[in-house]
This record gives structure tokens, sequence and C-alpha cells, in this order.
């Protein structure tokens, strides 16, 4: 597999794009590959590369962002299913009655 299958198959399985950097750099909380001393994959956050992993070809690199970006997809998924259910919404904005966990409050249970 090279760089350009990889892209392939994430954009066919619809993983949303910020999630990962074909690019390299460093995103906010996202996975990333490049060629640079090998074929790096690794985590970016706060403008950090953490969880460097090299390799010398660039099947391998491929192989193992794939595998790290699915597993990682499937979370951040699910996390966004959760957000919703509890919340209504992707769960960016909490409830605003000051609870937090999208109950109501106590003065509405009394009504």
């Amino acid at each position: 597999m090279d760089i350009h299958e990889l892209k392939f198959l994430l954009d066919q399985v619809e993983i949303p794009k910020e999630l990962y950097s074909l690019e390299g750099g460093y995103p906010s909380e996202a996975f990333c590959m490049e060629s640079k001393d090998g074929w790096q994959v690794y985590y970016s956050e706060r403008g950090q590369k953490t969880s460097i992993k090299v390799f010398t070809t660039e099947n391998e690199a491929c192989q193992y962002f794939l595998k790290k970006v699915l597993n990682y997809a499937i979370d951040y998924l699910t996390q966004q299913k959760l957000r919703k259910r509890l919340y209504g919404t992707d769960g960016r904005s909490l409830p605003q009655d000051g609870t937090g966990d999208g109950s109501p409050s106590h003065e509405e249970n009394s009504k």
C-alpha cells in the first residue's frame, strides 16, 4: 500500500479528515504521517509529536497508520454518538442549566 491508496481507503470509509493528516505537521489531536527520515507515523497534540514510530517502507507505515486511524475513528465516532444521545447535540455545548449532565434541573422537576 502507498499513501495514495491509503488516502483512497480513508475516503471510502468516510474517516473524518480532522482526525488525520497525510502531510505531517502539527494539527490538533490527529494522527499524522510524513516521509522524513524514513516514514514517520505519530500523534500530534498541542503542537507536539507523540508516539512517534519510524518505518523503513511506505507500505509498513501505511498499514500501521490505517490501523491506528481506524481504531481512533471508531472511538471518536462512538463518543460523538453517545454525546448526541445524552445531550441531543454533538456534546460541544452542554446544557445551560448548570447541571452539565443533560438532566432537567430540580426547578423543572417541581413544575
